[in-house]
């Protein structure tokens, strides 16, 4: 096998351009082609990350900003692709590199020098062939460098295929708002109130903090493409007075739950504030449980028993519904432990808009295990995300967890979940309130005997996150079961 075919064979992983180094984390270089928000790699056969603030600082020698690519022999994924739909693939480059999509090598037409010190813009229109198309940037006759990559199809309308709906929202609550939209990309989004552009507005969802009165009018977005706009329809944002009293609009949840996991028992109310919480078990006041959430990290026999909170305001005080927790022990004996290292396998959480990576201290992951892939429980302490840009949507937390109830050598059914802490201290919660919230496809892992012998990683998927709607958001009668 030569070495050009054996580094081919070591960087085709599936369908992503994982130039993997030391500490690499490149993004989608489809979706994100500008390469800001990749990492830095100090080692590499295929290609460097670089940046030059000296350029930067005066005439810009990238295209789209401070940071390009250094290809050395190859860069390639997989796209999604329709049968006979019509693509334009645009992208700069220090020279021009051979291309390829699916079969076919693509023809450059056009070669239009640019002021950026050696780019070159080259276009082509490509037609996809099949549902799954690989797409490759090649080394022809040099190593080149490659920034702003754009992988675009045309002539499709934009077209919204679900409006903006009218809500009523209670004051200080949260509202979210959104459009589902489809067609030829690149799509953007401006949204309005009252006919005048929101600043900032500019993802499929919006969220409004803090509901006041301020805030209630017609909310519409326009979406467009570099080919076609549209306008979606008017959604009303209506507002009512917060209740003095306090009201419970999601009750404590019991169940059956196995020893060994997380388990969360938590009250979403409304009320004057300030609303304080205090829990109880079998009528008995626990002391210090005097949050919203009751949480048990490793739950056990001791904690059977009727839980519920009593929540109170100035005005008034509302007992809570009573759950009933009991707790069983594993079948299995001992348990197998799983690597929960979402950066080991390169698969980064992204922010709502799919681009950037996560890299706030108010986001947390909670990793949920289950023996089957219909009962996953929350296991191990929560996550941080890692602040520094090189290590950007990555979680810190212990690797290496028990899994209870599977023997070593056993499958656990695995998810990691993430959301704004901000807006609650448990993943439903914080959907609940309008914060931002993502879960990653379930994964299979096979779990080791020991947590000194390191298990293979799990194998997470990336993913990105999405706006909760807030339960303070809907008709009130609905949340409250009436």
């Amino acid at each position: 096998m030569s070495l050009k075919l054996r580094i081919r064979f070591l960087f085709a992983i599936v369908g992503l351009a994982l130039c993997s180094g030391p500490a690499f984390a490149l993004t989608n270089y489809v979706t994100s082609g500008s390469f800001e928000n990749s990492g830095y790699n100090d080692w590499t056969f295929c290609c460097t990350v670089k940046e030059d603030p000296a350029y930067y600082a005066g005439t810009p020698r990238h295209p789209d900003g401070r940071t390009h690519l250094g290809i050395a022999t190859f860069l390639s994924q997989d796209v999604q692709t329709v049968i006979g739909r019509e693509y334009l693939l645009q992208f700069f480059a220090t020279a021009i590199p051979r291309v390829r999509f699916g079969e076919f090598d693509v023809q450059t037409f056009t070669t239009s020098p640019r002021n950026f010190l050696g780019f070159y813009k080259i276009s082509c229109t490509v037609t996809g062939q099949t549902t799954l198309t690989h797409l490759e940037f090649d080394v022809a006759d040099t190593a080149f460098e490659i920034d702003d990559i754009r992988l675009n199809w045309l002539f499709e309308p934009l077209r919204i295929v679900e409006q903006p709906h009218s809500l009523t929202a209670v004051e200080s609550a949260n509202a979210v708002l959104r459009v589902n939209a489809d067609g030829g990309p690149p799509i953007a989004y401006q949204w309005e109130f009252n006919s005048a552009s929101i600043d900032g507005a500019t993802n499929s969802s919006l969220v409004i903090s803090n509901v006041q009165s301020a805030n209630v009018g017609d909310y519409r977005v326009l979406v467009s493409s570099p080919t076609d706009s549209i306008i979606s329809q008017t959604a009303h944002l209506s507002i009512e007075p917060l209740p003095q009293a306090p009201v419970i609009l999601s009750q404590p949840a019991g169940d059956t739950f196995l020893a060994g996991y997380g388990v969360s028992l938590g009250a979403v109310a409304l009320g004057a504030p300030p609303l304080e919480y205090q829990w109880s078990l079998n009528g008995n006041a626990l002391p210090g449980q005097t949050n919203s959430i009751l949480s048990f990290s490793s739950i056990d026999s001791t904690n059977e028993g009727s839980y519920q909170v009593l929540v109170r305001n100035k005005t008034a005080s509302v007992l809570s519904l009573a759950a009933n927790v009991s707790v069983t022990n594993p079948i299995t004996a001992g348990g197998g432990y799983i690597n929960v290292a979402n950066r080991a396998v390169n698969a980064p959480v992204y922010d709502a808009d799919g681009i950037t990576l996560l890299s706030s201290t108010n986001f947390v992951e909670q990793t949920y295990v289950g023996a089957s892939p219909t009962v996953l429980r929350p296991l191990g302490p929560l996550g941080r995300f890692r602040t520094n840009l090189f290590v950007a949507g990555f979680f810190v937390l212990p690797n290496v967890i028990k899994v209870p109830d599977v023997v070593p050598g056993g499958v656990a059914y695995v998810q990691a979940r993430v959301w704004d802490s901000s807006f609650g201290a448990t993943y439903e919660e914080a959907r609940a309130r309008g914060g931002k919230y993502g879960s990653s496809p379930t994964a299979i892992a096979k779990t080791s005997d020991s947590q000194i012998t390191l298990p293979l990683p799990v194998p997470f998927q990336p993913f990105a996150l999405t706006a909760g709607l807030p339960e303070f958001a809907t008709d009130r009668s609905q949340s409250l079961g009436i």
